[in-house]
Parts: structure tokens; sequence; C-alpha cells
């Protein structure tokens, strides 16, 4: 009974489930999910976000599971699960059934997808409809069906909405169409210069809006700061940790095996362009390389249709199974991390002030590097500015509790100077330790009692 691809593919979504929906509530809010917490809370149309989807989705998330992380969380989550037999479509759109479903089975256990699954941001929604968008543009051209041309272009809209800089993807169908110009010339027909015509216009027509200077601001809004260095090489880094480095391998092995066919340069276009793109930015402007984690099935359909070519045209059994195994072996050791080790991913925030809570006094104060934690975690505290320049010495006489992320530390204090001062003047109280992509993301608990 269970040979037959739905009830595999329901299988495989339930285990899917059942990792995004695990200790859902147990981690921590990190920096950006408590910033959208606050930001969704005050969520309307006289305080409309740059990227309404997610903001959208949050509010409404807690409405049905509470202010708080559990609650947040709860539709990301969902919408995390949705996406595993999506691509399943996916993949069985551009090859086959087996394709899908060794797709699916990928994404239901990659801790990448798990991470923003778990997470109160706009990044599971782009994943979402990113997908959904490739499967409706690649039936519009394929079909040449006006009606998968509006379900793309809604589709598309939303993946905007839900954050802007994802709008790339336009950019990569525009370079797939003009691909299929230059190899299937024959193929223009009428019917296909509709699904064009209804895709483009609209975005044809919204480049004369960048006369409006509101336009210009929401269209480069999403880049933030880069004071955090960010560079091309931690860009790639990223992509392939979050892929992990079979996948990586695999989905470019399938990029440069023959024949170049249409559904190949559908996906090279679909994950590689924005690759190219926000790689050239980087040099200028700062580009988190989770940007790219809506390129993501991309890159799992093309892993997927390796391991289908190797089921194909081997007959023992041990080599069919041998790539497939691997990835996902190594995708499981990755989620396994993520659980025991990474802490869902996330600096032990939630641990820091539930330690702070079992020795607050009435007039202690709260010093960290981002107050809106304190106020999530511990709004009866007064939170200060941090001054890494000032404080210690600047405080009045009292108690003040110092949350050190060294992270973001490291970032405002690169010689160490005002953690090496407080370290003479305060105690530590705790130290909450967490490796995070191999990267140290241990969080020190300060006390100053100063007469």
């Amino acid at each position: 009974m269970w040979t037959s691809s739905p009830l595999r593919l329901l299988l495989i979504t339930l285990i899917g489930a059942a990792l995004r929906l695990w200790q859902l509530g147990s981690w921590s809010f990190w920096q950006d999910e408590v910033l959208t917490f606050f930001d969704a809370r005050q969520f309307s149309l006289a305080h409309f976000q740059i990227n309404p989807i997610p903001y959208l989705a949050v509010k409404i998330s807690m409405a049905i599971g509470g202010s708080n992380e559990f609650g947040a969380r709860l539709i990301p989550a969902l919408v995390g699960i949705l996406t595993i037999p999506l691509i399943y479509l996916l993949g069985k759109v551009i090859y086959n059934q087996r394709v899908g479903l060794w797709s699916a089975g990928f994404l239901s256990v990659c801790h990448w997808h798990l991470f923003w699954s778990q997470n109160a941001r706009s990044y599971i929604f782009t994943c979402f409809f990113a997908t959904l968008t490739a499967i409706c543009f690649f039936q519009a051209i394929e079909k040449k069906r006006v009606w998968w041309a509006i379900l793309s272009l809604v589709s598309v809209s939303l993946l905007i909405m839900s954050h802007v800089l994802a709008g790339v993807m336009v950019g990569s169908l525009i370079v797939y169409v003009v691909c299929l110009f230059f190899t299937e010339p024959k193929q223009l027909t009428l019917e296909r210069w509709k699904v064009y015509t209804i895709f483009f216009s609209p975005f044809a027509l919204s480049v004369t809006l960048l006369i409006w200077p509101y336009f210009r601001q929401y269209l480069f809004s999403g880049w933030g700061h880069n004071e955090w260095n960010r560079s091309l090489i931690y860009i790639l880094m990223t992509l392939v940790y979050g892929l992990s480095l079979p996948v990586a391998v695999t989905a470019l092995l399938a990029a440069l095996a023959r024949p170049i066919s249409r559904d190949k340069i559908f996906l090279l276009c679909y994950c590689g362009m924005p690759l190219v793109f926000f790689s050239i930015s980087s040099f200028f402007l700062n580009v988190a390389g989770y940007y790219l984690f809506f390129t993501l099935p991309g890159y799992v359909v093309l892993a997927a249709w390796i391991c289908d070519q190797i089921w194909a045209t081997q007959s023992k059994l041990i080599l069919r199974l041998a790539l497939p195994s691997i990835i996902v072996l190594t995708l499981v050791s990755q989620t396994y991390l993520y659980f025991k080790i990474e802490h869902g991913g996330r600096p032990r925030w939630k641990a820091a002030f539930e330690t702070i809570q079992t020795q607050f006094q009435a007039e202690d104060r709260l010093v960290s590097s981002l107050t809106e934690m304190g106020d999530f975690y511990l709004p009866s505290a007064k939170s200060l500015k941090i001054e890494p320049i000032e404080m210690p010495d600047s405080l009045p006489a009292g108690r003040t509790w110092f949350v050190v992320d060294n992270d973001r530390f490291n970032v405002f204090d690169p010689e160490y100077d005002f953690r090496r001062r407080l370290q003479q003047r305060a105690r530590l109280v705790a130290s909450f330790p967490a490796v995070i992509r191999f990267k140290d993301r241990k969080i020190d608990l300060y006390l100053l009692e100063k007469k």
C-alpha cells in the first residue's frame, strides 16, 4: 500500500511536519525575530511594513497561538510544511514523480528549511511563493495557457510582498525567456506571447514608478546596513552550508551534465541568476546569505534529478541508493546538530533572561545590545541603551545586568575594550554557550553592583 506516490508523499510530509512542529516554542527569539514580533503586533494600515505578508501572517499567527515564541512561529511552520508537497509538484512538473519524491524527501529533513520554518520571519514565505511561482510560470510556458500566467503573476507578487529583494526572481524568469528566444525561436507562438505579455507587462510598467521617491525607498529598503562586513565568501559559505555539501555538489554536477535541456535551463535560471545578482551586489551593498534561501527548491530539484538519473541507469540497488543515502544522512546529521547542539540555530537569549529573573530586584537596570530583547523577556526591567565607550563607568550606583552576546559585541567592541572593562568591574554570573554554523554565539551574563 505504501508504494504509491501519494502515500509516500504523505509519509514524507508527516516526517517534515513532525520536525517543524517539534520544540517550535522552545527556542529563544533571535534579534530579527523579536523585532518582527513587536512590528507584527503593531501591524495595520496605519503601521504598514515594507514586506507586509510575513507581518500580517505573524500577527494572525499570534492571535491563534498566543503572543509568544510558539504563537509567532505557528503559521510560518505550517507554510514550511506545505512547501514539502509543493516542491514535489515542482519536481513532478519539470521532470517526473520520482524526482518530485526525492525533492520532497530531501526538503523534509533539510536543516536550512527547518530553521526558517521555525522562524517568525519572511524567508519561509519567499521559499513557498518562489516554488509556487516556478511551477505556475513553467506550466504557463509549457502549456501556453493564460490562466497559468495569471497564477504565476499573483504568486510572484506575493513573493515580492514577502521580501522585496526576492523580486529578483522576475529577472531570473526574464533570463529564461531570453534563453528560449535563442534556443527555440520557432516556439515563439502567439499563445506564448500572450503569456509573456500578461506576466511581464506589470513589471515593465512599474519601471515608471522609479520617479516616485517612496517607490525607490521601498525597492531598496531590504538591503539594510553592512555593519557585519558580509562578503562574497560569506554568501557562498552560507548557501553551501544551508544546502549541505552533497546537495550543493550534486546540483553543480547537474548543471554541468549534458544534455542542456529546457527544464535544466529553467532551474539554472531560477537558482543561478539570484546567486549571480547577489554575488555582484555584495561588493557594494549589504547582502545576507539567507537572501538566497528562496532558491533552495531549485538546487534540491537539480540534486534530485541526478539521483533519478542514477536510479534509471543503474541496475544494482546499492548503486541506486548510494547518492540519495549520502544526501539524506548529511541532511539528517545537520538537523541533529540543529536540535541538539545549535539550540535551534539561535543564541540562548531566553535562558539568559530566565537566569536574570531568578535574581532580579525591583530597581535593577538592564543593558544589552538589543533593548527589544529585554522588553520581551523581562519587561519589568529598565532597559538602557548600550554605550560601549562610556560604560560601565558612566552608570550610577545600583545593580546593572549586562547581557553580552559576543557576536553582536564583536561589531561595536572589536578591540574587546568594553568587555575587558566589564570583566574587571562586574561579576560573571553565567555563560550560555552556543555554536551555530561553526560560529561562537555565546552569551555571557554579568552583574555590576556599584555603590
